[in-house]
């Protein structure tokens, strides 16, 4: 279904990228899909289906449910190991919410190799790494993808795995809306922040809980302190042959935990209120 979403927005997408949204006419109403908020809104209280609180340090970009789904792109620089495991972990979260077929996560690389794939040793790992956390090993299997300009208007939701891949992005956007881009590509790990998915909520257990039982296990006891894990800007990029990789891959793992719950929080809050609920909720 992933992957058929995505073909369909390959098709239906602008041949330009977004920055010829501005041009004026019922096609710029069309193509603006999302608009930037000042600030995000929301109200916290403690339970599952809650909003979380808003954050005074954050400006998030509002999200356009009005076509009762939402597809999300994770940029990363060479679309192999960070975009696709964070990808991955936030399609799990998604679908333990009940969001699974709404939220659709997809990935491309703004250095790929178009339609090239991972050495078969690193596809083996990833993929063994893969199933322990639960996660379909597919995910890490299918060829290599290159960020277009385009596919800032193809995906409701895009966001950058760091700060150069995020960079490269706009400098793909014609300069008199870089500052539009500049709101609607955000760091994954601003959505980390604990005003989105604080320390109770990622520990929560049980079915009301944001994070599968395993992934709240593993964060009760996580590599770094969730403080730490909060304030990485940039998402690493651990080198999975150096004899280290092992504790770097924990913490990736980690940290992405982190920022997806958070993601997947912002993006269920922002399910419009006066819209039919998901049949299956």
């Amino acid at each position: 279904m992933k992957a058929a979403a995505h073909a369909q927005a390959r098709r239906l997408g602008p041949a330009g990228p977004r920055a010829a949204a501005p041009a004026g006419g019922a096609g710029r109403q069309c193509r603006r899909r999302r608009r930037c908020a000042s600030a995000y809104e929301g109200e916290l209280a403690a339970g599952a289906g809650e909003r979380a609180a808003p954050s005074s340090t954050h400006s998030l970009p509002d999200v356009d449910w009005s076509r009762y789904h939402l597809q999300v792109l994770f940029i990363d620089s060479n679309d192999v190991l960070r975009g696709r495991l964070a990808a991955a972990l936030f399609e799990r979260v998604a679908e333990w919410n009940g969001y699974g077929r709404i939220l659709l996560p997809w990935t491309c690389g703004v250095e790929a190799d178009q339609g090239a794939t991972a050495d078969l040793s690193t596809q083996a790992a990833l993929m063994f790494k893969a199933r322990q956390l639960g996660l379909r090993p597919k995910a890490f299997a299918r060829p290599t993808e290159r960020f277009e300009a385009a596919d800032l208007d193809r995906h409701d939701v895009l966001i950058a795995l760091d700060t150069p891949t995020k960079e490269a992005v706009l400098r793909m956007v014609d300069p008199r809306y870089r500052e539009y881009y500049d709101a609607s590509v955000r760091l994954l790990s601003e959505y980390a922040a604990p005003g989105l998915a604080q320390d109770d909520a990622l520990l929560r257990r049980g079915g009301l809980a944001l994070l599968p039982r395993d992934y709240a296990s593993a964060l009760a006891a996580p590599p770094r302190p969730l403080p730490e894990l909060r304030a990485l800007v940039d998402v690493p990029r651990p080198d999975l042959a150096d004899p280290e990789a092992a504790a770097a891959w924990d913490e990736l793992v980690a940290e992405l935990m982190v920022c997806s719950a958070g993601l997947a929080r912002y993006l269920i809050d922002s399910y419009p209120p006066d819209m039919p609920p998901p049949p299956w909720l």
